[in-house]
């Protein structure tokens, strides 16, 4: 069992949001931060949800009109192989007209089974998919909080241990990770423990640092 960093762990971070680490407290109170949840995805004039089949839909503000997502105007968004609007409930989110969200699963590594995630971006519509990065030994869990503070993300990733027939146990390690969607950097910030059944929770971001 390795040592817990913090209960609550504040990293210091110079967020691109920022035009510098030693910014007015006037300029970071213009700054914009969102949390990123299952039940809180806010932002771009609407917000974005899934619903029990797994579809995607974007509800503007605006007009106050729920739509799936996806362009097809014949499409009866029942089929995951021509409806563009499945396969995105794993933290999807808009950012400067593109659509973001994040793919898990396990394969066979040299040492056994072994998660890993990716990023994806989509036109908003869910169309013309590109997978930005694969990070292996690593997942993201669908339940958990993801910050995006200017165009940074901040987010929890677990190495899970699992057995000889690819069933996770409860042994993981986790890890305080950053991409860039602009520069496409990832960063292991730090590891926040290895824990027996233990689990993460980002609450969000305040002055220039994000808590766990």
């Amino acid at each position: 069992m390795k040592k817990l960093l913090s209960v609550i762990i504040a990293i210091t971070l110079c967020l691109s949001v920022f035009t510098s680490c030693g910014d007015s407290d006037t300029k970071k109170a213009e700054s914009t931060s969102r949390v990123i949840s299952e039940y809180t995805d806010v932002g771009e004039g609407g917000e974005l949800f899934v619903d029990s089949l797994s579809r995607l839909h974007f509800v503007d503000f605006e007009s106050m009109v729920s739509v799936i997502v996806c362009p097809y105007p014949n499409c009866t968004h029942t089929d995951s192989d021509t409806c563009p609007s499945f396969g995105m409930y794993n933290h999807p989110f808009l950012y400067e007209g593109k659509l973001y969200y994040f793919v898990t699963g396990v394969s066979m590594g040299d040492d056994g089974y072994e998660n890993y995630f990716s990023i994806y971006s989509a036109e908003t519509d869910g169309t013309s998919r590109v997978r930005l990065k694969t990070v292996s030994n690593r997942t993201v869990n669908v339940y958990e909080r993801i910050v995006l503070a200017g165009d940074t993300i901040y987010f929890c990733s677990e190495e899970s241990v699992y057995d000889a027939y690819g069933t996770s146990t409860n042994q993981r390690t986790i890890y305080f990770c950053s991409y860039s969607l602009s520069s496409g950097e990832y960063t292991e910030i730090a590891e926040v423990g290895s824990y027996d059944g233990g689990e993460d929770w980002v609450y969000g971001e305040y002055n220039g640092k994000i808590y766990l």
